[in-house]
């Protein structure tokens, strides 16, 4: 009897050394999570989250040395499950196994069920995107753009091209118009990013009828890029809602030299021997060529009218006996045939068209001007034009 109690001591003695070493040792590993992971996890071999870091290491150092993602991820994959193991919860290891497993019904349940422990993990965002492009989830992938992008702005230049796949496709308008409203400096971004592919242009015009961009910039470049396109039907319609203007077939029409949209208003020449420009004091056009120069100096695409019209206009060019180097040129857009070239008058334009070529639905309407070398300058104000159609 008397020798139990020393061995029962013992046991305990030792059972305790052996507990705090234990203690010790995954305190130790603990503390070293972060900063040492591989000593952490020799220190405890059941620190699931020092293997998540070892995991996330080795995707990230792979991806570094230009590996695709999904390469990467099967280099860390084996980190990944330990960790997973160890600690069920951790994202970046659910994140890493679903890029390690092939597309498909097992990639999509590895994502669904990291995805309901951590939205904000940038990795596993970027997979739940991936899925929901797949199965063509508008909604859902603009929405979860916009959690990625409200946090990390700087990933626009890697996301965009992915929301664009969505974007262009048929139906995505709708889900897109219930996200970009401004509340957010991406959503203006993401126009400006999408005015630039032609493939875009169809349905950012149906986005804008739905919605301001609140930026006239904005509106000038897509309108300008659609005409580019050489969709004039469409960026003409776009073109009246921009600018207010009423319905066409209209009996005469003043071309006042408004210059906001392009092609649709006037674009004129700028330059100190060569420039046009409205006046601040009327609503004439201010005219001004130094010998030596000349060219066009105010041109807009018109929608051709019914046939025939007259355009018309009166001017004060000076000297008055050199006006006729002041001309109208009316082009049919598309085929580029010359409809007429016509001078000004003593004091005024005055000039009829009887008809078109066939399917010229649109015209370049284009003033040019000339001074001479060894002539006077030309300079002098021209009312804005007008067009009449008989009714």
């Amino acid at each position: 009897m008397k020798l139990a109690k020393p061995v029962r001591f013992t046991l305990v003695t030792l059972s305790c050394g052996l507990l705090a070493l234990g203690l010790g040792f995954q305190s130790a590993g603990i503390a070293l999570t972060s900063k040492e992971p591989e000593t952490a996890t020799n220190l405890f071999p059941l620190n699931g989250l020092a293997q998540e870091n070892i995991a996330s290491e080795t995707y990230a150092s792979s991806v570094a040395l230009s590996q695709g993602p999904e390469a990467a991820a099967r280099g860390a994959k084996m980190w990944a499950r330990l960790a997973y193991l160890k600690e069920p919860l951790t994202p970046n290891s659910l994140a890493i196994l679903a890029l390690a497993t092939d597309q498909g019904k097992s990639r999509s349940t590895v994502v669904d069920l990291a995805s309901t422990l951590n939205r904000r993990d940038l990795t596993l965002q970027g997979l739940v995107l991936q899925e929901q492009v797949l199965v063509e989830n508008y909604g859902g992938a603009v929405g979860t753009v916009d959690e990625i992008l409200r946090v990390r702005p700087s990933r626009s230049a890697e996301l965009f091209p992915v929301l664009l796949s969505v974007f262009v496709q048929e139906g995505a308008v709708e889900e897109f118009s219930q996200v970009l409203d401004g509340s957010s400096p991406w959503h203006k971004r993401f126009v400006s990013y999408a005015i630039g592919q032609p493939e875009a242009l169809a349905n950012l015009v149906e986005l804008r009828s739905r919605q301001s961009f609140d930026d006239q910039k904005l509106d000038q470049s897509l309108l300008r890029n659609l005409a580019a396109e050489g969709d004039l039907e469409a960026s003409y319609a776009l073109y009246r809602r921009l600018s207010g203007e009423g319905s066409a077939g209209r009996s005469s029409q003043v071309l006042s030299w408004t210059y906001t949209f392009e092609p649709f208003d006037w674009t004129f020449v700028d330059s100190a021997e060569f420039r046009a420009q409205t006046s601040q004091i009327s609503d004439h056009l201010e005219l001004y060529i130094r010998p030596g120069n000349g060219g066009p100096f105010a041109t807009r695409t018109i929608s051709a009218p019914d046939v025939p019209f007259t355009i018309s206009a009166k001017h004060d060019i000076r000297p008055s006996n050199l006006s006729q180097d002041v001309k109208v040129v009316l082009t049919c857009v598309g085929s580029g045939e010359q409809v007429m070239e016509v001078p000004f008058g003593a004091d005024e334009l005055s000039h009829s068209i009887t008809r078109l070529p066939y399917g010229c639905s649109f015209l370049e309407l284009a003033l040019h001007g000339r001074a001479w070398s060894g002539k006077s300058a030309l300079k002098g104000e021209i009312s804005p034009l007008l067009l009449s159609t008989r009714m």
